[in-house]
């Protein structure tokens, strides 16, 4: 093998491999950014959705309509509030019969 050859495949090695630890640095802190933004913004839910159910006294079938048109800002999940009992005080699906978690 020429040194030529050898200096291409070597440029083409580090190359690639500086791609490559590039993309892996951008793929892990993009998923640590959206999970960070997820949980963010569920804990948000959460909390307005405690309030309102508590201190704002808002009756169920309300809370279960600002939910149905809310979805459009965090859609994949479902909020369920217990007291400390565990008992189901609320749920965001009104047809629920029992909750998998």
């Amino acid at each position: 093998m020429t040194i030529q050859n050898r200096l291409s495949l070597l440029f083409t090695f580090l190359t690639a491999s500086i791609l490559l630890v590039f993309a892996v640095i951008i793929y892990v802190t993009s998923e640590k950014n959206r999970e960070n933004t997820f949980y963010r913004t569920l804990h948000k839910e959460a909390l307005t959705k405690a309030n309102l159910f508590f201190k704002a006294k808002i009756d169920t079938k309300t809370l279960q309509a600002i939910y149905t048109n809310n979805r459009s800002i965090i859609n994949e999940v479902e909020v369920a509030i217990y007291d400390e009992h565990y008992k189901l005080l609320y749920h965001d699906d009104a047809n629920i019969d029992v909750v998998k978690e």
